[in-house]
């Protein structure tokens, strides 16, 4: 197995992945649990929503500042759509750092992939 590890400073994300995570669940299971994650309300902690300002906030002022691509208007409210619904799929309803710190990074490479700049001087990884 292999690990990917992410740091936003004290908060870090481990994932193991293992050959048993990488198999597909039949259909009607992947409908009924899609069902089950959709249908939960979620809260946002204080600290994402900190996490997400700031980092809007940042990327705005390093992008002017650097002559990189603009950030869109509605990245704050994308990145909430994106840790909300990283928390429902994980089944939880409450919106942690860890949802905010995996919605940047996808946002930020979405961004890169448009702009071929990223403020975190991330480089995309193919997702399948």
């Amino acid at each position: 197995s292999s690990g990917i590890n992410a740091e936003y400073g004290e908060l870090t994300i481990e994932c193991i992945l293992d050959e048993q995570d990488t198999q597909m669940l039949p259909s009607p299971d992947i409908t009924a649990y899609l069902a089950l994650a959709s249908i939960i309300d979620v809260e946002f902690d204080s600290g994402c929503r900190t996490l997400i300002a700031g980092y809007c906030q940042a990327s705005k002022s390093v992008r002017y500042g650097s002559g990189g691509g603009e950030l869109p208007l509605n990245a704050s409210y994308t990145l909430h759509m994106l840790a909300g619904n990283h928390a429902k799929i994980n089944l939880r309803n409450q919106v942690l750092d860890v949802d905010a710190v995996v919605a940047i990074k996808l946002f930020e490479e979405a961004l890169f992939s448009s702009q071929r700049y990223s403020t975190l001087g991330l480089i995309p990884n193919t997702h399948i």
